[in-house]
């Protein structure tokens, strides 16, 4: 058995962070092959919503599974006040195996496979097993950069993520009235977006405080610093446990 995981969404100053897992036997690598399956990023929008949705459909069927978590912008300013982006990663990672919970008793072979986020990406490896519970400790983790270009299980995974990201940006364009773009700051639609969301009181909720082009389009606008985000009413900011090195 082997589990991919890959995230879409960490750059842009708009919208959910989106971490993926999939799990497929190793004997289905060829006919993952045959749908398609691909780094997310090779495929077209309509390529990426084919294969994503055969991926669905066979998971559903009980021939793989997936899971996906998403974490909000304001969970990412949240963590982001105490510690880093990877940090906040080896969180989602794990969240998003964890969540994988079905057809994996049995198996021989064990392999998670992770497109790292971190410049060392044996660490980042080593930090998401830790974070994991006892029934992950036999498991083998193969952390490496550029995963999904050549681990297609990880393409798998990359491809559900960026289908699922890409929904939730619609999603807010639709409930806004008006495109937000991609979410990157180099999208000019992204731009003109993030200029209309500091306009009020507060940056809009499906912004991302912290990042510079949502900082600077409030100065601009408000000619004083970007608030951060309320104290949560439980008092919780980040992950304290993911402060931890290795």
């Amino acid at each position: 058995m082997r589990i991919g995981v890959d995230e879409a969404g960490r750059g842009p100053a708009i919208g959910p962070l989106v971490v993926a897992a999939f799990a497929a036997p190793s004997a289905e690598i060829d006919s993952l092959l045959a749908l398609g399956v691909d780094d997310s990023k090779a495929l077209s929008r309509s390529q990426r919503l084919r294969v994503e949705t055969a991926l669905t459909a066979g998971a559903e069927a009980g021939r793989w599974s997936y899971g996906i978590v998403e974490a909000s912008a304001e969970r990412i300013d949240r963590a982001m006040s105490v510690q880093s982006l990877n940090d906040l990663e080896v969180v989602l990672f794990a969240e998003a195996i964890s969540s994988i919970d079905g057809g994996l008793e049995g198996t021989v072979s064990k392999v998670l496979a992770l497109d790292a986020c971190d410049t060392d990406a044996e660490r980042f490896g080593r930090r998401v097993l830790a974070r994991l519970d006892d029934r992950w400790s036999d498991w083998h983790v193969d952390s490496q950069h550029g995963m999904d270009a050549r681990d297609v299980i990880v393409g798998a995974a990359s491809i559900i993520a960026k289908v699922s990201r890409d929904a939730a940006i619609e999603r807010l364009s639709e409930s806004l009235g008006f495109s937000v773009g991609s979410g990157y700051p180099s999208d000019p639609a992204t731009v003109s977006a993030i200029e209309r969301l500091v306009m009020d009181e507060a940056p809009h909720p499906a912004l991302r405080w912290r990042w510079a082009p949502v900082r600077r389009a409030w100065r601009l606008r408000h000619h004083c610093a970007a608030p951060d985000r309320p104290a949560p009413e439980d008092g919780r900011i980040g992950d304290q446990a993911t402060l931890d090195r290795f």
